[in-house]
């Protein structure tokens, strides 16, 4: 079997839901946006992570497990949609919880 192992895909802990420009967004404002998010439709286990892709600073969000409403609920948004959610935020700090899979999600402390 010679081409059995060339299409074979990573298994990721995370599903990747949308990714946006980091150029005018704060790491905070992203906290923000997620924290707003996650209240609001009652999501669970967000968090984000930067990549480069062309040179170019991106947020990647993503979830542990989501579920149809999450992923439509995203799929439903442009990307400058979220940045221009994101930029009208106040920014505000944040943690990161690192599960024992791997997963890394964000959390507030009140």
């Amino acid at each position: 079997m010679l081409f059995g192992n060339l299409f074979k895909k990573e298994n990721s802990v995370c599903y990747d839901l949308i990714e946006i420009s980091q150029q005018h967004v704060a790491t905070g404002q992203m906290g923000a946006y997620l924290k707003k998010i996650c209240e609001e439709e009652n999501f669970l286990h967000m968090g984000y992570r930067f990549e480069k892709h062309g040179g170019m600073g991106r947020y990647v969000i993503y979830s542990l497990a989501p579920y149809p409403y999450m992923i439509q609920y995203f799929k439903d948004r442009c990307p400058a949609m979220i940045e221009m959610e994101c930029r009208a935020l106040q920014g505000i700090p944040h943690k990161w919880r690192e599960w024992p899979n791997g997963m890394q999600e964000i959390y507030f402390e009140e």
